[in-house]
């Protein structure tokens, strides 16, 4: 069932046509979160479904590691104390070690990761148009947070020609 269509279990749906005043309220129906969490309430039973099983158990190891990718790319900012923003005016450090010896951008490959593993669960025939999507937008902002570093890091040139932007894609 679509998650925002009908009226909520046991509740009447308002004619189509019906003109409310402007203040008016209606106190029997449910509210939005009521019924947002109505609608969600069996998506795991879905989920793990034996049907769903062949594209949720992907998209959760997909998610999964987007997740550790994340907490481990946010580890030394919350180390050393600096902002994750790449573009603040703050001092900027080049992190080396541990996860950026794999990736220049693994906070964005996280977010690619997760956005893929979510859209794998959900909505699987959508994917192929939104991940490119996401990505075309995340390496533009990629390049424009290289040219920011390339100015304001002197070491920052020796880090792009060392580390692969992707885990393991050395290309760009």
């Amino acid at each position: 069932m679509p998650l925002f269509t009908g009226a909520p279990a046991g509740k009447a749906a308002l004619p189509e046509n019906t003109a409310l005043p402007e203040n008016a309220s209606l106190p029997d129906e449910a509210s939005f979160a009521d019924i947002v969490m109505e609608r969600l309430a069996g998506l795991p039973g879905d989920l793990l479904s034996y049907a769903a099983l062949p594209k949720t158990v992907p998209g959760l190891l997909l998610f999964a590691a987007g997740i550790t990718a994340a907490l481990l790319a946010m580890k030394p900012f919350l180390k050393y104390r600096i902002s994750p923003h790449p573009l603040s005016r703050t001092p900027h450090r080049i992190f080396t070690a541990g996860i950026y010896s794999l990736s220049r951008n693994p906070m964005y490959l996280s977010l690619l990761l997760m956005l893929a593993g979510l859209g794998l669960m959900l909505s699987p025939w959508v994917l192929p148009v939104t991940l490119p999507y996401a990505f075309f937008f995340l390496k533009r902002q990629i390049l424009r947070e290289e040219r920011f570093l390339k100015k304001t890091c002197p070491e920052y040139p020796d880090y792009l020609s060392a580390v692969p932007r992707w885990c393991g894609i050395r290309r760009g």
